[in-house]
């Protein structure tokens, strides 16, 4: 993931200001600040998902994501954006379906995140740490290359977000994903990311 001079403006306003950073495979950043200092704003550009889905939000600067511009990355689901609201993440029943939809395959390797016992279980039966494995398997069977992760200290407690960032970060290492997340709490997820970017209203 490689940003350079990231600036988004909303309604004639400034929310984020120059913003540079780069992500390596395998790499594991932390976007952190208040309320209001655009974590959000910032994942939803780099993914992709404010060109796509958005309208009157100006997004300027040069952000690639293996290489490609960040929604054509997302169109070729290379990347993969996981809001704060989990449930937004699926259209279908079970993450087998979900897969089918797709056309993806669910990888031998990926058993040992899910076990069939989940993949054909309904999604809203899940656990908060369970559709996190879900949707990081869905994204692993698919080929992406970027995970974007908003705010996953909001649902959870505290048990859970470690075992989802611990296994998040192992899983980044092992298949050499680049991963953001944006989340405010810093004294949870500090300890398991390569970097911290700090951001205010004018980054």
């Amino acid at each position: 993931i490689k940003c350079n001079n990231l600036t988004i403006e909303i309604a004639n306003k400034v929310v984020v200001d120059g913003l540079s950073l780069d992500v390596g495979d395998g790499e594991v950043v932390l976007l952190a600040g208040a309320s209001g200092s655009g974590k959000s704003i910032v994942l939803k550009a780099l993914s992709g998902i404010i060109e796509a889905l958005y309208r009157g939000i100006k997004v300027e600067g040069h952000v690639e994501i293996d290489g490609f511009q960040p929604v054509d990355a997302l169109r070729r689901r290379l990347s993969l954006y996981i809001p704060q609201d989990l449930e937004a993440s699926f259209v279908s029943w079970t993450l087998a379906q979900e897969l089918e939809l797709l056309g993806a395959e669910f990888r031998k390797e990926m058993r040992e995140i899910i076990p069939d016992d989940i993949a054909e279980c309904p999604l809203d039966e899940l656990s908060a740490g369970e559709k996190y494995r879900a949707l990081i398997a869905l994204a692993l069977s698919v080929g992406a290359r970027a995970l974007f992760i908003d705010e996953p200290s909001t649902f959870v407690d505290r048990p859970t977000l470690v075992r989802i960032l611990r296994f998040l970060r192992d899983i980044a290492r092992e298949e050499r994903i680049s991963v953001v997340i944006a989340d405010h709490r810093v004294d949870l997820v500090e300890n398991f990311v390569d970097e911290i970017i700090y951001l205010d209203s004018t980054s």
